[in-house]
């Protein structure tokens, strides 16, 4: 996730011109998760985040979702 002024950009989208088509664009971070018996998942980074903004999205391949949730994590 990165900053613009007030705005965050959470992912990049490109239109391709005449057949309307729109491509993501999304950077990935490997994943661990872990199914809990109330159907939830939990998920932590393979390898430690560096400080700055993140977003967790639910992303589903060729449909756009706009579920995003975002936190920060603050350098000591």
């Amino acid at each position: 996730m990165t900053s613009k002024g007030a705005v965050r950009i959470v992912e990049n989208l490109t239109t391709v011109p005449v057949v309307n088509e729109i491509i993501q664009e999304p950077t990935m971070v490997d994943i661990l998760k872990k199914e809990l018996d109330s159907g939830l998942y939990k998920i932590w980074p393979k390898e430690k985040l560096e400080p700055g903004e993140y977003a967790v999205v639910e992303y589903s391949e060729s449909k756009l979702n706009i579920q995003v949730w975002d936190f920060a994590i603050k350098a000591k």
